[in-house]
Formats: C-alpha cells, structure tokens, sequence
C-alpha cells in the first residue's frame, strides 16, 4: 500500500477551532463530512478526486485532523497502479494532493490566520524594492503559496512497493531520489526537506496509525523546525535591510538635509511598512513559544529524546542525514526558540533608533522650511502692497496727465480755428470729460484680473500625464528637483455669468472677499437658488499653469486671464481641464473604481455638481461602503459625534429623497449629452451607485412595511 500524509502547521488562536468547525461545516457535503469536535481538535473526512491521461476521475476518502495548537494532518491510503511506475505515480499524485490540501486549508482558515500566513510567505521587502516595484502580493495569493511550500508530506511505502524502492526511481517534482537499496526499511529525504519518503517490508502500529502516528510526530519536529526557520529568516531580514539605512541617514546628516528630502522621506515610510509587519511576526513567535511549551509538543520530543527510543521506529532510525535526525532537530528547537524574543528586540531596537533619528531631522527640517516660506510670504507680502501702491499712484498720475492733455489740445484746436472763448471752453471739457471717462475705463479693464487654482492632487501614469502637457506649445517649462512647472496659452470656450447674477450675489451679501472666496459665493448662491444666469460662451485665451513631480503627481492646474468681466463659469473651466486629461489617458472611464476624482475636485471648489443635489459629490467620491455605513449609522444616531455637520446634513438629503438622486444618476447614464460628464465621474462609479440608491430605497420600504 502507499500512504501520503500531508502535514501542516497554522499560527491558531485558542478560540478558532470552534470557527474552523464551523467553516468546515459550511463545506460541500460532498466534499467534507463526518465532522467532529474533539476537546483539544476536530476531525473530519475528505475527498480527494485525482484523474491522469484524460482517464475517469478517481475518488480517494482522505481522513483529516486539526489540533488546537494548529497542526494538520490528511492521510491518503491507495494501491499501486497497475502499469504505472511508483516514481511516475507520485511525481503527479502528490503535487495535486499538496495543493487541494492547501486549498482546503486556504477556504477554511480564520482571516487573521491567513494574514499572518501571507506574510510569513511574503517576508519583508529590501529597501530598494521598496522603491521601484510593487511591495507584496495580494493576501490569497501569499497565502495559498505558503500553504503549498510551507507543508512535510510523508511517502510510506509497504512490502508491495518492495520491488520499485529496490530498483530505485526518482520523483523530479518533490526533488526527491530513492538510492537502490536491499535494505527492510529506508528513509529518504529531498533537498528542501519537505518531502521525507520511508519504506519498511512491515510497519510497526504507531508507524501506520491514521492520526498521531510516530511518522506525524517526527514530521510536526520537523515542520516546527521549518516555521522557525522561516521567522527567523524574516526577522534577519528586517535586521539587514535596517542597517545599510543608518549610512544614508549619516550621508543626510553629514550634507545639507533639505537635498535629501525625498530619500529621508522614502526611508521613514519604509520603516512605517517594517514596523507594521514586525507586530504580526511577533504574534507567531507567541504561537509558536506557546506551542513549544505545550505536554503534546514535549510528549513529540519525548519520543525521540534518547537514541535508544529512536532505534525502536525503524524507519526514523533510518534517516541518513543529520540535519532530518530527531536529536539535531530537537537542538535547532530549543536553540532557536531561545533566540526569537531577543532577535525582535533588536529590530524594534534598530527601528527605534534609525526612526527616532530621522523623525528629529525630518521634523527640523520642516521647521526650517516652514520659518523660511512664512519669510518670503511676508516678504511677497510687502512688495505686492508697495507695487499696489506704485500702480495706484501711477494710474492716477497718467488719468490726470491724459485728462490734461486732452483737454490742452481740446483747446488748442478751438483756438487754431479762432472760435470764441466759450466754444473753446466747451470743446476742452469735451474732450477733458471723454479723456477721463476713456482712461478710467481703460485702467479698470487691465486691473481686472481673474485667477482659477484647480487642485488635482492626483497621481497619473507618467506617460500620459507628458502626453497631456506635449499637446500645447510651453512658454515656460522649470525645474526643481522632481518638481516641474510648465505654462502654456489656450483658449477654452466659457460662459460669463452675467450681471443679473452678479447682482443677486451682492444682494445675498455674499461677495465680500474677507469672508469667502469667490467659488464659495457661487455656491452659496446655488444652493440658495440664485444661480446666475449664463451668457453664450466665449472663447477666451487662458494662461495654463501646471505642478507635478516626476513620478506623475499633479498637484495643481492654475488658469488666468485679463478680462473686463471676471465672473467666468467655474464648472465649465474645471470640466475642459478634466476633459484633456481624460483625452490624453490620464483618466479611465472604465476603471472599475468607486471614487471620481472629477466630483472631489468639485468639492474642494466647494461647486455643486447638481444644485438641488447637495450630496451628489460626496455620493460619487465616496466608496459604496462607506456612504452605505453613513448613512445606516446617521440614520441610527443623528448625534454622532464622528459626523460633522455637514455630513449630516448631506445625509439627511440622502435620506430625504433617494429618488431624485437616482433619477439624476440614471439621467447620467443614458442621456447621449451627458457622455462627457459620465467619463469624468467613471462608468462603473455611477453605476455602483446607482445600485447602492436602489437597495437603499429597498431597504427603507421593507422597514416602512414591517
């Protein structure tokens, strides 16, 4: 007979086996059955469905057994395979058994139990990776592979394979090789360890037994002893990852800080990403102390603690490599558990010091910054009022000169064609009158002055963000380390409000630029149902002033313009900005994210997408889950203190008419003439939403009925 028992150990908390009871049962009653919950363990039965050459599926019954201290045990029993070889037949059937194992495992493990696994599998990054490439892979991922690599399989063989080990064979999947050998009984490891193979012409009882057997305990040495392996492998890394940053830090220190900016700002967020980790290996360090300290581990050790004991298991005794016999694994246990507790220590010590260290300079260095912008803002400060001061003077002194002038030669013309003195008087307050009146005009038409701050705060892919910014001709182009500044002319079709609109704003006082900005009075005026009325738009040269980094951040789009009548439409600007930007690739329509950034712009600009629709940009910037959770905990406690009081009144809009909100969204998706405005708020966003309103309004029906 050939059995292949697939052993694994999971960091398990005392009170998860009730859960993974639980999990079990919830399994296909196909494919897991007689569960049953032990005082320390739950036993179970699964299937194992394996098929080769396109043949029919064959099902093997695997018993399986899962401990409080989070050890696992699956045995399969099957019969050699007529006409196939021995080696043939493990090479496919194992690697399958190990990974729907693993799957079985995967599907019924706490989520903190795969968290951890995930990142005993993932390890912790070196500094440089941390910089240019993504950090780790997704949790399930992570997780299903440490399952698969992190596991002992065990190979017995019986009198009925007699004649295949004596011939010898080679498994080139698990890296395993059976030597010809005429020996009763041999044991067989491959080079990683995790598959050990033992042949014996009979086996003794505590040999063969399905759970508990003495091959289960060699192996649960053996699978503790990897586990350490593997934390403290991790905790080195930590170690000599953190020490070549101490040079850098010295280099900062040593030169001017504000130069090393960016790389001190990469090393304090690499060692925030070291010190979330470490937290969780350390919680597998207590799993694993208290898993040593436990009577059923030290009864393992006790079976293999004397040579005399293991010369009684005549397959153990038959290990031929040191590194797999029970007493150097029972050594490498205890000299290792020793160690855990002082090896974290040190990287919480070497993470102490190097983030100390460079929080004080980072935290100086701001400081230095700080002091030295609040400077130059003072200083900008005075030269703007002093060259305020100058241009009023001078544009007084030109209006009285122009006016004088004018009347002058006003005069000089009467004279010249020798009218009477009050003819000449009339025609020098003529033109002294039309000077005043030009100049006035004149003065005021170059003083107006509109400014538009847009601020995208977004990161796109570098490429399509130089796409973007290559499609205009620059007229500046600066650069400041990883800052980049470039301007450029564009005329970009926009309405004025017209002075209707103006009016009704002054009459809501809301024009008072100590108080509010202007795209606050705008909104303000909306929401008040006092929108201005639009003019037919005009196409008006704009100068286009973006910041970004190198990587991509786009920080913020700056317009400005002369213009006679500063009360340009803000919605339309905003919208043709995002609109290149969605042209050039930087947005993707189609991303299947539940935020626009489109809609949080707007919000900064505190502008309403919809004025009768207070809510509908925090509707579409939010994720689904979270407008669905404030809205159920808004409705439960309008006293929230977590809820501003504008969240509870957008809340309270959502609430009070969830119709029009969805009437307005799906307007959004099947209005042809909103195309443009459903790419910049994202398909897939309006229609999440779009569901979240329609079982919201389901919700609320069904608690209106009960």
């Amino acid at each position: 007979m050939i059995r292949i028992c697939i052993y694994h150990w999971l960091p398990l908390a005392d009170n998860m086996l009730l859960e993974i009871e639980k999990k079990l049962g919830a399994q296909s009653p196909d494919h897991v059955t007689d569960i049953e919950l032990e005082r320390d363990a739950v036993t179970f039965h699964t299937v194992f469905k394996f098929s080769r050459d396109a043949r029919a599926e064959a099902v093997f019954p695997m018993p399986g057994k899962i401990n409080q201290r989070g050890f696992c045990q699956h045995t399969l029993t099957l019969a050699p395979i007529p006409g196939v070889p021995l080696g043939a037949l493990l090479d496919e059937l194992v690697p399958e058994l190990k990974r729907a194992v693993g799957d079985l495992l995967y599907s019924i493990a706490p989520d903190a139990v795969r968290s951890k696994l995930a990142i005993l599998s993932a390890g912790v990054t070196p500094f440089q990776q941390f910089q240019s490439a993504t950090l780790d892979p997704p949790t399930e991922l992570a997780a299903r592979d440490f399952l698969f690599d992190a596991q002992v399989s065990a190979i017995l063989l019986d009198a009925q394979t007699r004649d295949s080990v004596r011939a010898g064979f080679v498994v080139p999947s698990l890296g395993l090789q059976v030597k010809t050998d005429s020996a009763d009984a041999g044991a067989f490891t491959s080079c990683t360890g995790n598959t050990l193979l033992f042949y014996s012409g009979e086996f003794t009882p505590d040999e063969w037994a399905t759970h508990d057997s003495v091959i289960y305990k060699y192996c649960a040495l053996v699978l503790y002893a990897h586990t350490l392996d593997r934390t403290t492998s991790i905790l080195k890394q930590a170690r000599d990852h953190l020490i070549p940053l101490r040079r850098r830090v010295a280099i900062a220190l040593q030169g001017n800080v504000a130069e090393h900016f960016d790389a001190l700002t990469q090393i304090k967020r690499y060692l925030m990403y070291v010190n979330i980790k470490l937290p969780v290996i350390q919680n597998v360090i207590r799993h694993l102390e208290a898993t040593r300290h436990t009577q059923t581990f030290a009864a393992k050790m006790t079976t293999f603690d004397a040579p005399i004991k293991v010369f009684g298991y005549p397959t153990i005794r038959s290990i031929e490599n040191t590194t797999w016999q029970p007493p150097y694994l029972i050594g490498k246990i205890n000299e290792e558990t020793r160690h855990l507790d002082a090896m974290f220590a040190k990287d919480l010590e070497e993470i102490q010091i190097v983030s100390t260290e460079l929080s004080q300079m980072l935290e100086g260095s701001l400081l230095a910054e700080q002091l030295q912008i609040a400077q130059q803002s003072l200083d900008a400060a005075q030269t703007m009022l002093e060259i305020e001061r100058r241009t009023k003077n001078l544009a007084n002194a030109n209006k009285s000169v122009i006016t004088l002038l004018m009347a002058a030669i006003g005069m000089v013309i009467a004279i010249t064609f020798q009218v009477g003195w009050v003819e000449t008087i009339a025609v020098g307050s003529a033109l002294f009158a039309l000077g005043y009146f030009t100049t006035a005009f004149a003065l005021k038409r170059h003083a107006s002055y509109f400014r538009l701050v847009i601020p995208i705060r977004a990161c796109f892919p570098p490429e399509a963000l130089a796409s973007w910014i290559g499609q205009h001709r620059l007229v500046k182009n600066n650069t400041n380390g990883n800052q980049i500044t470039c301007s450029w002319k564009q005329t970009i079709p926009v309405r004025l409000l017209s002075h209707t609109g103006v009016q009704l704003l002054r009459e809501h006082n809301l024009t008072r630029e100590h108080d509010l900005t202007r795209e606050q009075n705008l909104a303000r005026a909306y929401n008040n149902g006092t929108r201005p009325r639009h003019n037919e738009y005009l196409k008006q040269t704009f100068d286009v002033t973006v910041e970004f980094l190198r990587r991509g951040f786009l920080s913020t789009v700056t317009l400005e313009t002369e213009y006679f009548d500063t009360d340009f439409e803000t919605h339309d600007l905003v919208e043709r900005v995002f609109a290149g930007l969605l042209d050039s690739a930087c947005l993707k329509p189609d991303e299947p994210q539940e935020t626009s950034l489109y809609a949080r712009t707007l919000s900064l600009l505190e502008l309403p997408l919809e004025e009768h629709l207070p809510a509908l940009n925090k509707l579409l910037t939010l994720p689904s889950v979270q407008v669905s959770q404030i809205i159920q905990t808004g409705a439960s406690s309008q006293e929230d203190a977590s809820l501003s009081k504008v969240d509870l009144n957008e809340l309270q809009d959502l609430n009070g008419q969830p119709r029009a909100y969805k009437e307005w969204l799906s307007e959004t998706l099947s209005n042809p003439t909103r195309s443009n405005l459903l790419g910049l708020l994202g398909l897939r966003n309006v229609q999440n939403k779009l569901r979240l309103l329609e079982r919201l309004e389901e919700e609320h029906i069904q608690h209106a009925h009960i």
